[in-house]
């Protein structure tokens, strides 16, 4: 179609409905890349999410145990406490108290063999929850040592848990008591039965 002077005539509604449809199409394709986009963003966050969750249900009951060193008094000897703030028991309880060397050379206060001079174990068995006291009677240490308590565990899972004298967290596949006694240095058996524990308050 031509204009009066013979010039082409220009069709103003096809312009308008091609550059519609690029323009459709251009959105389409847009509006598709942003929603995979935000599905694969998504099932990231779903998946971090999940894993956050099994990390927290895993460390649930082992965040709520803990053991320290105690002393009533200047002068008397000290004592190991051992929390169970968890609803629930702990299993094949061992707790470790030891005289520490250095601050730069810390021991785990957990030893293989109750001849190592440097720390002492206590079986504990079954820990209810709430706070307990392990008499040991430890002396004050010099100034250039200090005392630490590491306590291993069974949680209700099945789980086994060590929390050292510094604060280091692990699990571990062994047996508390495997992990306690090395039978190369101790003869291959439990060298001492059970502890006793009194209940303890602060």
């Amino acid at each position: 179609m031509t204009t009066r002077n013979g010039t082409p005539k220009i069709d103003w509604r096809g312009l308008i409905e091609c550059t519609t449809t690029i323009v459709t199409a251009i959105a389409t394709i847009v509006l598709a890349y942003g929603a995979n986009r935000i599905a694969s963003e998504s099932n990231g966050i779903a998946a971090k999410s999940n894993q956050l969750a099994e990390y927290v249900t895993k460390t649930e009951q082992l965040n709520h145990v803990a053991a320290w060193i105690h002393q009533d008094k200047p002068g008397e000897g000290y004592d190991v406490v051992i929390s169970n703030a968890s609803d629930l028991p702990v299993y094949d309880v061992f707790v470790g108290a030891s005289l520490q060397t250095s601050y730069d050379n810390p021991k785990p206060a957990i030893t293989k063999c109750l001849a190592e001079y440097h720390g002492t174990n206590y079986a504990l068995g079954t820990v209810a929850p709430g706070k307990w006291r392990v008499r040991i009677g430890m002396p004050s240490p010099s100034m250039s040592h200090r005392l630490g308590a590491t306590v291993v565990f069974r949680d209700t899972e099945g789980r086994v848990w060590v929390r050292d004298a510094n604060g280091k967290v692990a699990e571990i596949k062994q047996n508390p008591v495997d992990y306690v006694v090395d039978p190369r240095h101790c003869g291959g058996g439990l060298p001492y039965g059970l502890t006793p524990m009194e209940k303890y308050t602060d």
